[in-house]
């Protein structure tokens, strides 16, 4: 058997995930019809489009290199399968999709609408929130949840689809003032994914969380800092060893030689004597139109007008209509800053970027909505308050 057909081979069982997947899309447009027509019939564009942006991603896959195809050959050649694979990173998705391969025998393709139905799960999170945000009236705002490469980007067998599902959680479980036991999966899951995005979310969203919480009272403030500090603590000493150094002296060249590395490929672009402002911009905003290089680039390019777009509606209510903020606002935007400046320092790939950005998607788009849909209570009232009410 060819490399080319161990990817390709197509079997019975993905014929039942596709009617599986379908019929859940369905179900969910039954849903949604009974709030609002007009929503119902987006969720079912939003659950199409996710689902057949799927096989345009498996397409390109399988003509060309990706981690996909790792992942899905190593855990058909794993002979030693157990909690040693249970690591984070590489480790942790070949641990499961060892499971998809070996117990249930699911193809790529099978693997693929796996991994793409839990991001579809994170879409449905997120639209849920939008839902509130607009008091349940359809409008044309919502078109922003069809960004193909949001979807692209989150279908693949892989990290991505993982990362975006448990951002989306986050984002909902902020939004709603879940209970504590309702964080548990997905920072579990983003620790287990990227330690090092578990450590920025911890310090971004849960100091702004915490901070700005007025029904925090302070000394259970400085509790949660100390917590905080113990949690990085246990947690620094996995990341040292997850970007394979020793010890924080060594940091330094570990970040130059990552630069270096960006740089290389088509995709590169030397950003070394830029100042942290530019290198967030352009990591969150580009490439041009004018910098497309080839069709993903262009629709990249493209989308990014959209995020720029997004970008001065939220500077705007922040700065110039002034608009009241609360802790959940806070909360967002410490996770997006916390996500974004350091890997903003380091990177110098649109390549890259194009696809790491995706996990901060949630959280801008809401502050969007936050600020687009501005409701006096929402802000002098914490979310809790009025859903309870």
């Amino acid at each position: 058997m060819n490399t080319l057909s161990i990817y390709s081979e197509i079997n019975i069982l993905d014929y039942v995930l596709i009617l599986l997947y379908v019929l859940y899309i369905l179900k969910q447009f039954s849903v949604y019809t009974k709030i609002d027509r007009k929503i119902g019939v987006f969720s079912l564009v939003m659950g199409l489009l996710h689902f057949i942006i799927t096989f345009a991603s498996y397409g390109f896959i399988l003509g060309s290199v990706a981690d996909a195809k790792h992942y899905y050959s190593e855990s058909m050649s794993i002979t030693d399968w157990g909690l040693s694979y249970l690591s984070n990173g590489t480790s942790f998705i070949i641990f499961l999709n060892y499971m998809l391969v070996q117990w249930f025998h699911l193809s790529f393709l099978g693997c693929f609408l796996v991994f793409s139905f839990i991001s579809y799960l994170g879409c449905l999170k997120l639209f849920e929130v939008i839902i509130d945000l607009t008091d349940r009236n359809y409008n044309i705002s919502y078109l922003l949840l069809l960004l193909i490469g949001t979807h692209f980007w989150t279908v693949s067998l892989g990290k991505d689809s993982l990362m975006f599902y448990s951002m989306c959680c986050l984002c909902y479980n902020i939004y709603f003032d879940k209970p504590k036991s309702h964080y548990i999966l997905p920072l579990l899951l983003i620790g287990l994914i990227r330690l090092h995005v578990l450590i920025f979310v911890l310090v971004g969203g849960g100091v702004s969380y915490v901070f700005t919480n007025k029904k925090i009272k302070m000394q259970t403030k400085f509790i949660f800092v100390g917590l905080v500090l113990g949690a990085l603590l246990v947690l620094i000493p996995f990341f040292l060893k997850e970007i394979a150094v020793t010890n924080f002296s060594d940091i330094e060249g570990k970040l130059q030689n990552s630069m270096n590395a960006n740089l290389e490929g088509g995709a590169g672009v030397d950003m070394k004597d830029s100042n942290l402002i530019v290198k967030w911009f352009s990591y969150m905003f580009r490439p041009f139109i004018f910098e497309a290089r080839n069709p993903m680039f262009l629709v990249s390019a493209l989308e990014n007008l959209v995020w720029l777009y997004i970008f001065f509606i939220i500077i705007k209510g922040l700065f110039f209509d002034k608009i009241k903020t609360n802790y959940i606002l806070w909360s967002y935007i410490g996770i997006i800053l916390a996500c974004t400046l350091p890997l903003a320092y380091t990177l110098a790939n649109y390549g890259i970027s194009m696809r790491q950005k995706i996990k901060i998607f949630p959280f801008f788009l809401i502050l969007f909505f936050i600020v687009k849909n501005y409701r006096k209570s929402f802000y002098e009232n914490s979310i809790s308050d009025q859903i309870h009410q």
